[in-house]
């Protein structure tokens, strides 16, 4: 019986430190979508390319049909400046 308990008590410690990890994890990031001018896929494969190496970008969708850039980045280690 003190086993279950013990199981049970660990299993909800576990679930809930899971869940916070995941919050904390959101609440860092922010979405900014700049539009370029880019014509070709040559363009828009350099462009992930090369964003992939920025440190802190974390999401990136290339349109090369509406010509825009959307990122998901990390504030604390980028800016859309960079």
């Amino acid at each position: 019986m003190k086993t279950k308990q013990i199981f049970s008590l660990v299993l909800t410690v576990l679930v809930l430190t899971s869940s916070m990890v995941v919050a904390q994890t959101k609440a860092g990031s922010d979405k900014v979508v700049f539009d370029v001018n880019m014509h070709c896929e040559a363009c828009q494969k350099k462009i992930e390319k090369n964003i992939a190496f920025e440190k802190g970008v974390k999401v990136m969708e290339v349109s090369l049909e509406n010509k825009t850039v959307a990122l998901n980045y990390d504030a604390k280690k980028t800016s859309p400046e960079k």
